[in-house]
């Protein structure tokens, strides 16, 4: 029986209240998983939540969109290679210059980017480069030109059209500056912390149940590998018997795989 604070009562009545069943069942699951992959996963879910209401530079919420967004203003050097390589006998000269420039836009952005802004002069960065890449119309061509053009079009507008990676990306950031924003993340925090109380009831209440059972799944493996790892008398025994590790494919380990190969190997 879990014993609930008034505090902790008023947050989960909240969530029950702000969602149906299936859906807080839904989220539930799909954090619960989550979380199982990740190295103390309840202790990061506590700081998770508690971040939301710093400001966005200490928001770990925050630091995630601004990582996706750093992914995908990295793929732009992927369209300057695109760009370049569509640039044949067809191209109509306005648009050898257009890829010309925006290759150097692109690259002077990028470099920018590297200098440690603050999330308004990334904005401001981003907006800058998506309003000086050249605009090209090319109003008389034969049809092998024209439909060459269209692609080039098609390209050049899924970085610089509206809802292209640089409109994105600079909407997405000007999201966490935005008084409306700092409103809106204080009731997720809320939420989220009643969901957080929640899943850590359910948790303790799966484990009992697979205790019961006499059982472990395949997440309480990696988790209670990780803890024994985490004691330095174990840690030392098994290294003293161990001298190499082979990991298969281990680019795509999870968080809490890579902490016990962390501990394992002494972090070399």
């Amino acid at each position: 029986q879990e014993i609930w604070t008034k505090e902790e009562v008023n947050l989960v009545r909240s969530l029950m209240l702000s969602f149906n069943q299936a859906d807080i069942l839904a989220m539930a699951r799909i954090l619960y998983n989550s979380l199982m992959g990740i190295p103390d996963p309840f202790d990061h879910l506590d700081r998770y939540v508690e971040s939301i209401s710093n400001p966005p530079e200490e928001n770990l919420w925050a630091k995630e969109i601004l990582f996706a967004v750093d992914m995908d203003l990295a793929s732009l050097e992927d369209f300057t290679l695109q760009e370049k390589d569509m640039i044949c006998a067809l191209t109509p000269p306005k648009c050898e210059e257009a890829a010309g420039a925006d290759a150097e836009i692109i690259r002077s952005l990028l470099d920018k980017l590297k200098g440690g802004l603050s999330i308004q002069e990334k904005i401001d960065a981003v907006t800058a480069a998506r309003s000086s890449m050249p605009t090209v119309t090319i109003r008389k061509a034969d049809e092998a030109v024209k439909e060459w053009n269209e692609g080039f079009k098609k390209l050049r507008n899924a970085v610089k059209g509206s809802g292209g990676i640089l409109d994105k990306a600079a909407k997405n950031m000007q999201l966490l500056l935005k008084e409306r924003q700092v409103r809106d993340n204080l009731k997720i925090q809320k939420t989220l912390k009643g969901m957080a109380i929640l899943l850590r009831a359910v948790a303790a209440r799966f484990r009992r149940l697979k205790l019961d059972e006499a059982g472990i799944d395949y997440a309480d493996m990696e988790q209670m590998a990780y803890e024994l790892m985490k004691r330095e008398d174990i840690r030392e025994a098994v290294t003293e018997t161990i001298t190499d590790i082979y990991v298969d494919e281990c680019q795509d380990v999870s968080a809490i795989q890579y902490a016990i190969i962390n501990a394992l190997t002494g972090g070399e």
